[in-house]
Formats: structure tokens, C-alpha cells, sequence
């Protein structure tokens, strides 16, 4: 009742009516004298009932049990038991290979920032051609005759074949995932915006909300480390490795090159590897400056600050500029940058640095977004 009154207030569905044997399923739920012995179900005024695995209830305090029918024909039974977790610490989140980033899309199901992918296996297409196959037989019955009963069972059988192969492929996937790593990170998708797109239909054979239930439930009984970041992260548009913001990339692109630091990326992982750095971000574990945001100036853990930057028009007369002016017209250039050594780990220094660096034959991938205009001549850098 909760749930049917939840879900007409989110406009997920109708408003709740009462239970009818046409359009519920046939269920009914025993509260008491219920036991499982190994692949035996007893059940009272009944009897013993063989059950498809066995199934060890010892130390669990059975509350109750609930029968379902399916529309393949089968019968479940669900078992509803108390039980205490047990006290255990999480593991230390730490920077390692246990810490993974999740990136969750279509073309393949699942991408770790370690380079792993995860096929989407895509069940419901591959059967859509049989099972509409089996609808159109099943339209052409007569209503209430026992052909449409049999035909309408083949249906059933279909789509029951591809939610089992669903069902399973995910446990599996999931079970590994928190077997071997000890921190996942993921990210706060818009599940009901998604499916309102032209690819709803792929979006719910994907069925990446049960991903993440499948996660937080297994998480906390394996007590590892779950971390959802933010779904308005931009984190297929940010460069894994200078942290430059790609506006231009559409959704269409599925491999871009920056054009900050001229690294080739791929979609999908570029975003796992930035789902990882935010999520240690949001934990504490890295730098307080996010990913894509103006880093702060470092040199390697040296404090240092910058003492005097001036354009390249502060040097007109000087051997400097000339060289410039002169480069400028026959080559392109570019900013290079240079950190203080960490040598310099005592007293008081002073060093001069030109970060500008004529290119003769400027390869075709360096040019254009820099003018004269953007470069900058640091002239020195001192310890405070």
C-alpha cells in the first residue's frame, strides 16, 4: 500500500485499487511455521515442497514468507528474515588500485577507470526480433479462446528468459566488483529523464538503476566503500589529465583529443578515471581543488609565490622581444610549462625563466588557439 501511494505521488503510476485476480499477480504470505530443511519447504496443511537450491536459515529469525506465481508459470517464494550486521570498520579509503571509478553507459554497460570494460549484452534487443514474433501470433487469436491462453504463455516464457539472463549477468557483475575492489565510486544518474529520451528502450535493457541497488546493498553487507557523486559533475568533459573543460564536446563524440594538453582520450574512460578523482575529492583524500577548476600554483610541494609576471610588451627593446616579434611571424608558439626545481630546498633564491618556446615546424596539432596575445613571460620565482 506505502509503495502504490509512493509511486502515484511521483507520477509513477495510477492510483492504487484494490487487489483483482486479472490484472495482479496471485501471491499470498504465510507469517509462521515455515522451515527449510537443505532443499525441502514445508509448509503447513501442505507439506514438503522441493525447492530449486538449497537454502541454510540457521542464525536468521524468520518472520515471514510470501508465494508468488509468475507469468511463466513458476512459483517463488520469499523469505523475509531478521539479522544484525556485524560491527566492522570500513577499510581505510586510501589512493591505490582498490579504488575504482564507475562509468555507466550504453555502448558498454560499465567502464573502470582502471581501463576494464563491462560489455552490455543488450538481452531484450537481441530477443526483440522472436518476441515480436510471438506477439503478432498472439494478436491474431481469438480473445478468450485457449490458442491465446498458449500463445500468450510463449510470451510470457520470453520476456521471463530475458529477465532471468538480466537478472543474472548483473549479480555476477556486481559480486565481482565488490569482491575485488574495496572502494567504489559511481555517479547520480537522472534514470526518469534518461528513459524519456529516444533511447529509452536501451536505457531500461540496461536496467543501470539495479546496478546501483545491487551495489549499495552489497556494499554494506561486504562492508566496503560506496560514493555517489553528483550527476551535474561534467565528467566526460574534463580532460583526466590537465583538467581542461571540453565545452564543445557533444554526445556524439566518443574519442576527443584536449586541446589544452593535446591528450587522446576515450569517452568512457577519461570519465571513469574523473568519477574517481571527484569521489576522493569528496572524500578528503585529494586535493581540495576539483577537477576542471584553476589549479593553484605548486611546485612539486615547494611554497613558493610568484614575484613579478609581465607581458611580452613590458620587453619591447629587448633581445627577448626581438626574438619574438621576429619568431612570430614565421612560426607558432607555445606555452610551456616549467615548475621550480626541488633542489631548491634551503634560503632564499632568485632564477630566471622565459617560458616561451619557438617552434620552426609547428606540428599541425599545435596550432591555433595560441596568439601572441596569450603569452606570458614569467620573469622570476622566489621562496617566501
Amino acid at each position: 500500500m506505502r509503495s502504490a501511494f509512493l509511486n502515484f505521488f511521483a507520477k509513477r503510476g495510477k492510483y492504487p485499487r484494490w487487489k483483482s485476480k486479472g490484472r495482479s499477480r496471485e501471491s499470498f504470505r504465510i507469517p509462521q511455521r515455515i522451515s527449510i530443511k537443505g532443499r525441502r519447504l514445508y509448509i503447513p496443511k501442505v507439506g514438503h515442497l522441493r525447492l530449486s537450491e538449497a537454502v541454510n536459515l540457521t542464525g536468521f529469525n524468520h518472520k515471514s514468507t510470501t508465494f508468488t506465481l509468475d507469468s511463466s508459470g513458476h512459483w517463488h517464494a520469499c523469505l523475509i528474515v531478521e539479522f544484525e550486521l556485524p560491527k566492522v570498520a570500513l577499510p581505510k579509503l586510501r589512493d591505490n588500485h582498490k579504488t575504482v571509478g564507475l562509468d555507466a553507459g550504453l555502448k558498454e554497460l560499465l567502464v573502470l577507470s582502471d581501463g576494464t570494460k563491462v560489455t552490455n549484452p543488450r538481452y531484450y534487443q537481441n530477443q526483440q526480433k522472436k518476441l515480436s514474433k510471438a506477439q503478432k501470433n498472439l494478436s491474431r487469436k481469438q480473445k478468450n479462446s485457449k490458442n491465446r491462453i498458449k500463445a500468450q504463455q510463449r510470451v510470457n516464457k520470453i520476456h521471463a528468459r530475458i529477465r532471468n539472463q538480466r537478472h543474472d549477468y548483473l549479480h555476477k557483475i556486481t559480486s565481482e566488483l565488490v569482491t575485488k575492489y574495496e572502494t567504489i565510486i559511481i555517479e547520480d544518474l537522472s534514470l526518469k529523464g534518461m528513459t524519456k529520451t529516444k533511447l529509452s528502450k536501451s536505457v531500461n535493457d540496461a536496467a543501470l538503476g539495479k546496478i546501483r541497488r545491487q551495489l549499495e546493498y552489497k556494499t554494506r553487507w561486504n562492508h566496503k566503500r560506496l560514493i555517489v557523486i553528483d550527476r551535474w559533475f561534467a565528467s566526460s568533459k574534463i580532460c583526466s589529465n590537465c583538467g581542461h573543460k571540453n565545452q564543445a564536446l557533444s554526445l556524439a563524440d566518443r574519442a576527443w583529443t584536449c586541446q589544452h594538453c593535446y591528450a587522446e582520450h576515450d569517452r568512457d574512460l577519461n570519465a571513469a578515471r574523473n568519477i574517481r578523482q571527484e569521489g576522493l575529492r569528496q572524500a578528503g583524500l585529494v586535493s581540495s581543488v576539483a577537477v576542471g577548476k584553476t589549479e593553484t600554483l605548486n611546485a612539486c610541494g615547494e611554497h613558493i609565490r610568484r614575484s613579478a609576471a609581465c607581458s611580452l610588451n613590458d620587453y619591447q627593446g629587448s633581445a627577448d622581444a626581438d626574438l619574438a616579434s621576429h619568431s612570430a611571424q614565421a612560426a607558432s608558439a607555445m606555452l610551456v610549462e616549467t615548475r621550480t626545481p626541488s633542489a631548491f630546498k634551503r634560503g632564499s633564491f632568485s632564477c630566471r625563466f622565459m617560458l616561451l618556446a619557438i617552434l620552426a615546424n609547428t606540428p599541425k596539432h599545435l596550432t591555433g588557439p595560441y596568439t601572441l596575445k596569450r603569452w606570458i613571460l614569467i620573469s622570476s620565482w622566489s621562496e617566501k
